[in-house]
């Protein structure tokens, strides 16, 4: 008696993996902030996304127009912006930018790449340096007094004295208007404005198919009326389409808009602006939201699906039923040719 043992069949799998590594320049963001007059310590964060990674940034500060006031010897990704006394910090007001770079080229094709925040210090009204000390009028005469004043937020009250005596007389009159004035930042002299506030807290509230809604807080309009500006696009294009808000909107209140007319399943980068008659906010930070799918076309792929499926079950079924026929046609024909023989 032999004994056979049956042949298995081998199966034999191959896997081949292959990892990459995808070298890129550094992405590099700032994050607006805004400070009170007696915060500290004051701390400006940049995000530096790169391969190989790089975790050192050369800071320096300008103003909001672009004129250099300082650089810095704190090259880490979080800057501590050095100690002044509180009635200087208004002085910490403008552009924060972050240079960073790791042997990588950018598609700008240069090796630096850089990002900015503004950063905003709230402070105590301050007189500037461009006022004159001596203004001039005619005796028994009308005569008008400027003073140019840099205030963020802007000041709740204004009061005029002679020596220590308040005018309160209806002899005088005070008005107000918005005006480019200049002051010095850390030893250097700057040009500033009555641009308004960035707007605050703002953040997506919720989303549809085609929507996109959205809220924030007005901040101080620079003295005059300001007006909001929605910015969006697709997120990974360049062109940033604008949106203009026409509704009424009131200080320290949530303010909403809907964002319409959007694309379904996409997503989205959003951030504001506040601009007056005189000049326009920095801009809020980004976000980000995708839109969802129409529930019609889900049912309807699923719609889809099913009755695929169902026709390939008829299929199915029709190709079995049209065998069992040509199987007892075969065996029918077979019968009358044995009758026959």
């Amino acid at each position: 008696m032999h004994n056979y043992r049956q042949p298995q069949q081998i199966l034999a799998k191959f896997v081949r993996t292959w990892n990459y590594q995808v070298y890129h320049e550094p992405d590099v963001t700032v994050a607006n902030k805004t400070f009170s007059q007696s915060q500290t310590p004051r701390q400006i964060q940049s995000t530096l996304d790169s391969n190989p990674q790089v975790n050192i940034c050369k800071w320096h500060h300008r103003s909001k127009y672009g004129e250099y006031i300082r650089d810095f010897s704190d090259n880490n990704q979080v800057l501590t912006l050095p100690t002044v006394p509180e009635d200087q910090r208004y002085q910490d007001t403008g552009e924060y930018v972050c240079t960073a770079e790791n042997g990588i080229v950018g598609m700008n094709g240069q090796l630096q790449q850089t990002g900015s925040g503004y950063v905003i210090s709230n402070a105590s009204p301050v007189i500037t340096i461009d006022n004159n000390s001596t203004q001039y009028g005619k005796f028994g005469k009308s005569t008008e007094l400027k003073v140019n004043v840099y205030s963020i937020p802007k000041y709740s009250r204004i009061s005029w004295y002679l020596g220590n005596t308040q005018l309160v007389s209806n002899k005088y009159a005070i008005k107000e208007e918005p005006a480019m004035v200049k002051d010095v930042f850390h030893g250097v002299e700057v040009e500033l404005d009555g641009a308004p506030e960035t707007p605050s807290n703002f953040n997506i509230t919720s989303s549809s198919e085609t929507s996109i809604t959205v809220q924030w807080t007005p901040g101080y309009d620079g003295g005059q009326k300001q007006t909001f500006y929605v910015q969006y696009r697709t997120s990974g294009t360049n062109t940033w389409m604008i949106q203009k808000i026409t509704t009424i909107n009131q200080l320290d209140i949530h303010n909403f808009y809907t964002l319409s007319g959007l694309q379904e399943k996409t997503t989205y980068e959003i951030r504001m602006y506040a601009q007056n008659a005189f000049n326009q906010s920095p801009k809020t930070d980004t976000a980000f939201t995708t839109n969802l799918q129409s529930v019609f076309k889900e049912a309807q792929t699923s719609s889809y699906a099913i009755t695929g499926a169902a026709a390939g079950v008829v299929v199915v079924l029709l190709t079995v039923c049209a065998i069992i026929i040509s199987i007892l046609m075969f065996k029918k024909r077979k019968g009358m040719t044995q009758t026959k023989k």
